[in-house]
């Protein structure tokens, strides 16, 4: 399963002029504690992370410098609840061939 994330950007003033946006780190986080992050380069419009637990996660997005000082508020998402299956397939055995040996 994956989680998708799709970014916007706006413009936000009040930064020390010789401010640089490096990337910017998305993290992802589970009720139950998980934590994946990760830094993609500044305009990206979508993440995404690979999840393999059923849980309610949220995501925060935010722009870092070289330094991965951040800039401004994280922006925070909606919480999304990922629901794991409720049956799976599985190969069993379907016959057996009996034969006579020596």
């Amino acid at each position: 399963m994956n989680i998708q994330g799709a970014l916007a950007y706006g413009p936000q003033s009040g930064f020390p002029a010789a401010s640089v946006v490096a990337g910017i780190l998305v993290t992802l986080t589970g009720a139950l504690g998980s934590t994946q992050s990760q830094t993609v380069a500044p305009g990206t419009a979508d993440v995404q992370f690979p999840v393999t637990v059923a849980d309610a996660y949220t995501a925060t997005a935010v722009a870092v410098d070289a330094n991965n000082n951040t800039f401004g508020t994280p922006a925070q998402s909606n919480a999304l609840a990922v629901t794991g299956p409720t049956t799976v397939s599985l190969s069993v055995p379907t016959s057996i061939a009996l034969t006579q040996t020596s």
